[in-house]
């Protein structure tokens, strides 16, 4: 399923691919068997090595680690995993090299870019490390990926998961933590606030660990780090990267009006009218509790103090790969809106196809995911159900998202159906050739307004494409 290089080297495809079309990865529907056996190989091997003198705890702990292998397939069916001949591949050819740079080290990982937009990367404690396609569109070179794939392999090596899961299996037999939590249940003021002190502390879950060993992670996988080819530079940049995450990558304001001015349906200056809303909507951020990763800037001055006591030389730019990081932080992007399209989060998926449509004009993959968004925010404002997939605007949100939210809400849904169809029926005729094109002007062609009929447009996909992915859902 997963391949794996010796040496990092892989052709990647012209980067210039992205000036005409994009194929998005395919998606994983079900966990491989050969894969589940794997998992499920390890899930007893790591009951098999729970020696604690209490039975109790020890059932409790079994249960959690059943429970972390119910996560991970739950991750594999949910279309969660990526398993492509481009994005994954490159991570875990960097994962090799690692290995291969710390041979005291077992080869007992592997990793697969995830379906996340979040700016993360995870340890799942029983070896499978992800990377979340957020995460990779902000790398900016090799050495960055390399870092935090050493932070990930450090937490699975010095066992921060097991350490986790065998703490929190004590505390649920713990007597005296027992009693506070017996109290806060039966006090009849604020109970939610008083539960809240009592598992202020704990910090434990399935996938995240405690604050004190982010900085462990980060110390003994700058040890794995210094040993490979990469500039020590990049282990203090990954952090600033980390740190600047709520950052809005893209923000000037989308040229709407470029997009949508179209022949047949000449667009209106008014739907740019924007005052920035003064109600909240979207739900408030996570407090400091919450946050499974300690603040970055003390965390560089741990590395700092690291490196000197090490006598590291700092100096100079971190190894830098072109070809390959350019081409994978892109595909990122790209697999973001494909990701999005498929969680049906069609609001964001739009937003985030305008975006790289201001980069690539001429994407015919962006023009048929932008025609799809569209079409299901219409579908969805006809059926009165349009706050499920488009958030209202919230003055708290970054001023061009706030922008583009605010566009979409102020249309009619006459307005949005014609936006939608002229869109599509003005596109180039390079992409009526196109399969992901087509099933979207098929959409359009269902409209009212429409002078498409669908069963003609139904007909030239199959044509063009007998065994089409999308003509089960043509009916």
């Amino acid at each position: 399923m997963i391949r794996f290089f010796g040496v990092l080297v892989l052709c990647f495809p012209a980067f210039c691919l992205f000036e005409k079309n994009y194929k998005p990865a395919p998606v994983l529907d079900t966990i491989p068997p050969a894969l589940l056996g794997e998992l499920k190989t390890k899930l007893e091997k790591d009951k098999a090595g729970i020696t604690g003198s209490s039975s109790q705890v020890n059932a409790f702990l079994k249960s959690l680690y059943e429970k972390r292998y119910e996560y991970l397939i739950r991750n594999y069916n949910d279309d969660l995993f990526i398993d492509d001949d481009v994005i994954t591949p490159y991570l875990q050819g960097i994962l090799e090299e690692i290995y291969k740079a710390n041979p005291g080290i077992p080869r007992e990982t592997q990793v697969y870019a995830m379906r996340s937009t979040a700016p993360n990367a995870v340890s799942f404690g029983d070896g499978t490390l992800g990377f979340t396609l957020g995460l990779l569109a902000r790398m900016e070179n090799d050495a960055q990926v390399a870092f935090v794939l050493c932070h990930e392999m450090a937490h699975f090596h010095k066992e921060h998961s097991r350490q986790d899961l065998t703490s929190l299996a004590k505390l649920n037999f713990d007597k005296a933590l027992k009693k506070k939590i017996d109290a806060a249940r039966k006090s009849e003021y604020d109970r939610y606030t008083k539960m809240k002190e009592v598992f202020k502390g704990l910090g434990f879950s399935i996938t995240h660990h405690t604050r004190g060993h982010e900085y462990e992670a980060d110390a003994q996988g700058f040890v794995y780090f210094a040993n490979t080819r990469f500039k020590p530079a990049a282990a203090i940049r990954v952090m600033e990267i980390l740190d600047s995450t709520s950052i809005l990558r893209f923000r000037y304001p989308i040229d709407f009006k470029k997009h949508f001015d179209v022949k047949g349906y000449p667009f209106k200056d008014s739907w740019l009218d924007y005052t920035k809303s003064t109600t909240w909507h979207a739900p408030p951020d996570e407090d400091d509790s919450a946050k499974t990763h300690p603040d970055c800037q003390k965390r560089i001055v741990a590395l700092n103090i690291q490196m000197q006591s090490l006598g590291t030389d700092t100096s100079g730019d971190a190894h830098i790969d072109p070809r390959g990081i350019r081409y994978i932080s892109t595909a990122s992007e790209f697999e973001m809106v494909a990701s999005e399209v498929h969680f049906r989060q069609y609001g964001k998926a739009l937003f985030r196809a305008l975006i790289l449509a201001e980069q690539f004009p001429d994407n015919i993959y962006l023009q048929a995911m932008i025609t799809r968004c569209l079409y299901q925010l219409y579908r969805y404002q006809r059926n009165h159900e349009l706050g499920k997939i488009l958030e209202l605007p919230d003055p708290r949100f970054p001023d061009n998202y706030d922008r583009f939210l605010t566009f979409m809400h102020k249309l009619r849904l006459s307005e949005l159906a014609s936006i939608v169809y002229y869109y599509a029926t003005t596109r180039p005729v390079t992409c009526y050739e196109d399969e992901e094109f087509l099933y979207a002007l098929w959409m359009c062609s269902t409209l009212e307004l429409s002078k498409l009929a669908p069963d003609k447009v139904k007909e030239a996909y199959a044509a063009k494409f007998p065994d089409g992915k999308y003509l089960g859902n043509m009916k």
